[in-house]
């Protein structure tokens, strides 16, 4: 990740088997995180002007 990043972007971590969780990537560490994206991948989408796979990018 660039070292000018937005402070409110999540690193992406995988398990020690290269793969990454089931649901969105960053459920286990994602404060807003519900059930859904745990089970759920989040499509990739636009949000004003930026391009968000979140559940809940809106709120």
């Amino acid at each position: 990740m660039m070292a000018s990043a937005p402070s409110n972007q999540i690193p992406l971590m995988t398990s020690s088997t290269g793969r990454s969780p089931d649901g969105c990537a960053f459920h286990k560490r994602c404060p807003y995180a519900t059930e859904r994206c745990a089970k759920e991948v989040p499509a990739l989408r636009q949000v004003s002007t930026r391009q968000v796979a979140c559940h809940y990018a809106e709120q």
